[in-house]
């Protein structure tokens, strides 16, 4: 009546039906030494034995809550077999276990294990197999999946590689063996890539099954006969039903249907006696019943709210289904109003437009596709509402004309207010342009016009190329500043975005690498001012690097909080004596810049570590 689901970090114990479950044994604060739970076999004692990623084999005994690791020199001497992937019982007294560096046999009572080369080919340079699956054939024989083929063989060994015979595969080796399942003297194998394989246990002929027919991946993960002629399979595009009478896909189950995730996991699925199917991935369990998979019974319905009320009423539907509830759509009708069905895509039904009085309502289900559910019949009362009453009508006849005429002064105070904020505004963002162009643009156009003057220093090919990159500057610097007037999107990702395009080109045209972490966890709004000075001081610290700093790299980090974004820009150059006055104004620019938007800098600086700049603005 239980079974156990092993998980990255522990081990629980569910009912069989998946409707609770509790945690068995967990090492989470000792995950990095353990690694996940890749197989689990309980023996006929009670007593769970446990294969792990990284630490080997443990047990829990029965009535325990913690897992004893199995060690001693008979488990620790041999090499690679900390890693196991599969455990299974051979008999009512001996389990067999799959790990990278062979097979172990051991006995239940004792725990002592015999080992096992795991299975290889001539030419084989690993000393690391991967055992995913052991399965016996007959009395004698088994098949053994490895990462590196498919085997057949006694379970001491020697083993012999099991060759395809199918030429028209899409992947013609069985190379990464996912699960085996034997079924009427055919094996069934799970490949990743490969597709399913059939094997004749008697001729040792394969056929193939690919997505030539269908099946929406190469890479499965496990596939079980559950019906006749019917294979479930679960993949990398989540569960599907196979024919393999005819190689047809039946029907395939993504998580708009109710699977957990597109991805299952190796190594996680589970046939029960009664024929359920459990198949474990990235998000979770699914259990799957062939019959209604195939033709899923429609959900049963309840009301959850109460449906006497005034005016428009919200109808709130619980579905009781067999998967996710958003594979489930719902339709309604009010008789003697609807001639027509109308259809909601969720469980939250508004209901408008209804008079005063007593209304029936059907309300039916189905899973997207399916039939439609027996309706689900319940009564609306609509009341009369309080505004129809004559004390409530005198009442609103005198406070109306006393709200209109606040509301009228109310609009034009209000209105009067925002003409001046505007205007203010508006002036403000002239003299924030005026000052850029004036401090920016201006000096750089001064800069040119005094080097052009000048015969002797015009006739310099320094002094031309100091003009050149000074109208580039220039330009730079007017294009940045139309980019914010004109820009559509106000996010800060698309603010970084274009400065960190521009700061790239720039270093780059000096050999100089960018090296950007950028985590806009957070992609706030921006305002005008915040872009602009934004913009600006990133690319003025970019533009004071490349002409003083003689770096070869520049890091930049972004980071941000709910309330916050800090831009760290540092570089690998000289430095310089943070406490000397110099002549420029980069530095005391960018303080102002931020200091007007509410925002702080800081420097620091030396020969050894470079120049580093901090930005932080608040973001009310």
């Amino acid at each position: 009546g239980q079974i156990l689901v092993g998980t990255r970090t522990g081990v629980l114990i569910c009912d069989t039906n998946l409707h609770s479950s509790r945690v068995l044994v967990s090492w989470h604060h000792d995950y990095t030494r353990v690694g996940a739970a890749r197989a689990l076999f309980a023996d006929r004692t009670g007593t769970v034995w446990v294969g792990t990623e990284r630490n080997g084999v443990g047990f829990i005994a029965p009535g325990s809550s913690r897992v004893t690791w199995l060690r001693g020199r008979a488990w620790t001497s041999r090499p690679n077999t900390n890693t196991v992937s599969f455990i299974g019982g051979l008999d009512s007294s001996t389990v067999v276990i799959g790990a990278d560096g062979g097979i172990a046999i051991a006995n239940i009572a004792s725990k002592m294990p015999a080992w096992h080369d795991v299975p290889r080919t001539q030419g084989l340079p690993y000393d690391r197999i991967s055992v995913s699956a052991i399965t016996p054939i007959s009395s004698t024989m088994v098949l053994v999946g490895t990462e590196f083929g498919l085997f057949k063989g006694p379970l001491g060994g020697p083993y012999t590689l099991v060759a395809n015979h199918d030429s028209n595969a899409i992947r013609p080796n069985i190379d990464i063996v996912r699960s085996i399942v034997v079924d009427d003297r055919t094996a069934i194998v799970a490949t990743w890539g490969g597709g399913i394989r059939f094997i004749n246990l008697d001729s040792f002929s394969e056929r193939v099954v690919d997505t030539r027919h269908g099946l929406p991946n190469q890479t499965i993960y496990a596939a079980y006969p559950i019906a006749k002629d019917i294979i479930a399979f679960s993949s990398n595009a989540g569960i599907g039903l196979l024919n393999r009478r005819n190689n047809t896909m039946m029907r395939q189950l993504t998580p708009h249907h109710g699977a957990q995730s597109y991805e299952f996991n190796s190594w996680s699925h589970l046939l029960h006696d009664n024929g359920t199917l459990y198949l474990g991935g990235v998000n979770g369990v699914n259990l799957l019943r062939y019959p209604q998979l195939l033709c899923p019974p429609p959900p049963r319905l309840h009301l959850a709210c109460d449906t006497s009320a005034q005016g428009a009423i919200s109808v709130r539907v619980g579905a009781i289904a067999l998967s996710n509830t958003d594979s489930v759509q719902f339709r309604y009708m009010v008789d003697g109003r609807d001639t027509a069905w109308s259809f909601a895509s969720g469980p939250e039904l508004l209901l408008t437009s209804l008079p005063v009085g007593t209304h029936a309502l059907r309300i039916q289900a189905q899973y997207r596709g399916g039939s439609f559910s027996q309706p689900l019949l319940t009564t609306i009362t609509i009341r009369p509402p309080f505004w129809m009453s004559w004390w409530f009508l005198t009442t609103v006849a005198v406070g109306g004309s006393a709200f209109v005429w606040a509301a009228a002064a109310a609009v034009s105070r209000r209105r009067a207010a925002q003409r001046y904020e505007a205007e203010r505004l508006l002036q403000a963002e002239r003299l924030r342009i005026a000052r850029d162009l004036h401090d920016d643009v201006g000096t750089g156009l001064a800069k040119i016009v005094m080097l052009a003057e000048s015969e002797n220093l015009l006739r310099s090919p320094v002094s031309r190329m100091v003009i050149a990159d000074t109208a580039r500057d220039v330009v730079e610097r007017v294009r940045s500043i139309v980019w914010v007037m004109k820009a559509s999107r106000t996010q800060l990702s698309h603010t970084i975005g274009y400065a960190c395009d521009g700061i790239a080109d720039a270093l780059a045209d000096h050999s100089i690498t960018l090296l950007a972490d950028i985590n806009v966890e957070h992609d706030h709004t921006l305002n005008v001012a915040q872009m602009r000075n934004m913009v600006l001081s990133m690319k003025e610290a970019a533009a004071n690097i490349i002409r003083h700093s003689k770096a070869t790299s520049v890091r930049m980090k972004v980071v941000t909080t709910p309330h916050s974004v800090t831009i760290e820009i540092s570089d690998d150059g000289v430095g310089f004596d943070t406490t000397m006055q110099g002549n420029g104004s980069g530095l005391s620019n960018l303080a102002e810049r931020m200091q007007e938007v509410g925002g702080t800098l800081k420097m620091t600086s030396d020969s050894a570590t470079g120049t580093r700049l901090t930005f932080m603005i608040s973001i009310a």
